[in-house]
């Protein structure tokens, strides 16, 4: 180095360390610098914002930590010495009350379904076909015959004893009869119109349609004649009279009374409309529009110009006290919690799947499939051959007694009846209804005449008569 002198040594010097000068450099002494200072206007909302949301964010926290610490614990206590003794126990009652009984159920159901079996056979089959082939047969062999002798006995009667009097007696009494009114109805009808019909048209010709007639003529007509005659006399009458009594008195009153007083009256309401209109634009409207103007727009208008810079700040401290906070604490703290507890919800859902899975699902569907479908399997595969002996053994036997026993003998009477009784009395009926319809047919054409001879009396002497009166005093045109 420069500026350093080096004196020169023996060699003895020079070979001795000792002997050398000793040059050493102290390293520079790294001073730290100081921290630059934080502005005051920067440094007050930071800390405004630490003590009014991170203080009480982490205390917060802290207190979650701790109670979930405590929940934890005691949850872990009571799985250990609660939860678990009593899985234990319910193991065990389910080992020895429910599948120990089930397993020693099962094994026995070989012996009890032939137990079943031969006491089915034993106790119902054979009885029930002992039953039916020395009791039952013989006594539906025995009834069916019984009623057939009855059918037949009833049969007999009916000829016999029903039958042949009724028969005898529609004859006798309801055909001879209608017979002979039959055979009646022409000399009867001609005997009606002759001596019947004509002479009471005659009498009502004499004693109703004449005077009648006569009244009609010097009771009615005239007097509508005379005054419709009187007619125009009364109206102009009339009418002069309404003229000077009613329409002279009005028109005067009107033109010098009543217009007078109505336009009086609409000048004195005009006048006082006026002076309510200057009144209410000098002591209201005007007042009110200065007031709302100097009172109400005025100070909405300054407000309405002040809404920019206010919303600016509100939103600048809403950014900055609230949605960057917020938004820190959601991406750095509350999504490394919620993944976690998700991930660690995802963990136990899974092992709780697992364990219902093996605890509870595969044992009940071995229960449902072993000691419900099967059964149920069992029971519904005999349903056909039940079936079957209940239809060929207590149904088909009971429909042929109902059908032999009542079926038979309702209808047979009623084909009886009504092939020997119904029948003919509804023939008789037809033959009387079609009887009586030709007598009102009869009756009704003899009406009718009567009513066309009174109709063309009527037109001869009351209607043609009235008509040429009417004509020789001008009130009708001759046609």
């Amino acid at each position: 180095m420069t500026g350093v002198h080096v004196p020169r040594h023996s060699r003895r010097e020079r070979g001795s360390v000792s002997a050398l000068p000793t040059l050493t450099r102290r390293p520079p002494v790294d001073t730290p610098e100081p921290d630059p200072e934080i502005p005051a206007w920067i440094q007050w909302p930071v800390r405004a914002f630490a003590l009014a949301v991170v203080v009480p964010a982490s205390i917060a926290w802290a207190g979650a930590v701790a109670a979930a610490l405590v929940v934890h614990r005691s949850l872990r206590w009571v799985g250990r010495h609660v939860l678990t003794p009593i899985g234990d126990g319910l193991a065990w009652l389910w080992r020895h009350l429910v599948v120990a009984p089930l397993a020693f159920l099962w094994a026995l159901r070989h012996p009890i379904g032939r137990g079943l079996r031969w006491l089915g056979r034993v106790l119902v089959v054979e009885p029930v076909s002992w039953l039916w082939r020395h009791v039952a047969v013989p006594i539906i062999g025995f009834v069916g015959a019984a009623v057939d002798a009855v059918g037949r006995a009833v049969r007999w009667f009916a000829r016999v004893v029903v039958a042949a009097p009724v028969a005898w007696v529609w004859r006798h009494a309801v055909v001879a009869p209608l017979v002979f009114l039959w055979a009646l109805r022409r000399p009867a009808g001609g005997f009606f119109v002759r001596f019947v019909a004509r002479p009471l048209g005659w009498l009502g010709r004499v004693l109703i349609a004449v005077p009648v007639s006569w009244l009609w003529r010097h009771v009615v007509v005239a007097p509508l004649v005379f005054l419709w005659d009187l007619r125009l006399p009364m109206h102009r009458g009339l009418r002069r009279l309404g003229r000077v009594l009613i329409a002279v008195p009005v028109s005067w009153l009107w033109r010098h009374v009543a217009v007078p007083i109505i336009g009086i009256v609409g000048a004195a309401g005009d006048a006082v409309g006026r002076a309510m209109r200057w009144a209410g634009r000098m002591l209201i409207a005007i007042p009110v529009s200065w007031l709302w103007r100097h009172l109400v727009v005025t100070p909405l208008d300054f407000l309405w110009s002040l809404r920019l810079p206010i919303g600016r700040g509100l939103r600048w401290l809403g950014r900055v006290l609230v949605v960057e906070p917020v938004s820190w604490l959601w991406r750095h703290v509350a999504v490394p919690i919620f993944g976690f507890v998700g991930a660690a919800g995802d963990a136990i859902g899974r092992a709780m799947r697992w364990a219902g899975r093996v605890l509870i699902a595969i044992p009940v569907a071995w229960s449902w499939r072993h000691l419900v479908v099967a059964p149920a399997a069992f029971v519904w595969g005999l349903r056909i051959p039940v079936g079957r002996f209940v239809e060929r053994f207590l149904v088909r036997p009971l429909l042929w007694v109902g059908r032999r026993l009542l079926v038979e003998p309702f209808v047979w009477a009623a084909g009886v009846v009504f092939r020997y009784l119904l029948r003919p009395v509804g023939r008789a009926v037809r033959w009387g209804w079609r009887l009586c319809v030709r007598f009102s047919r009869r009756t009704a054409a003899v009406a009718r005449r009567l009513v066309a001879d009174t109709a063309h009396w009527w037109r001869e002497n009351v209607r043609k008569p009235v008509a040429a009166v009417l004509i020789a005093m001008g009130l009708r045109r001759r046609r």
